[in-house]
């Protein structure tokens, strides 16, 4: 499985990514401007697609991902 989940698409800049395949994902600069739950509400629709577990999904629903000092953020 690749690890390059996102592909630049400005078709849905602004918007949470609804119905789309793995090969119509949106860019990084697009999901930054998510709301937490719409990244959990993605990782929920796409669990197969993605192959992870609903454990996984859990432990960011109960974790907080810190921004570090000079603007870099923990990755998911």
């Amino acid at each position: 499985m690749s690890t390059d989940f996102f592909v630049h698409d400005n078709s849905q800049e602004n918007e949470p990514l609804r119905n789309a395949s793995l090969d119509s994902l949106l860019s990084v600069e697009t999901v930054r401007k998510w709301k937490r739950k719409d990244v959990l509400d993605f990782l929920q629709k796409k669990i197969e697609d993605l192959d992870i577990e609903p454990n996984n999904i859990k432990v960011i629903e109960n974790n907080r991902v810190a921004e570090q000092p000079g603007g870099t953020e923990n990755k998911l």
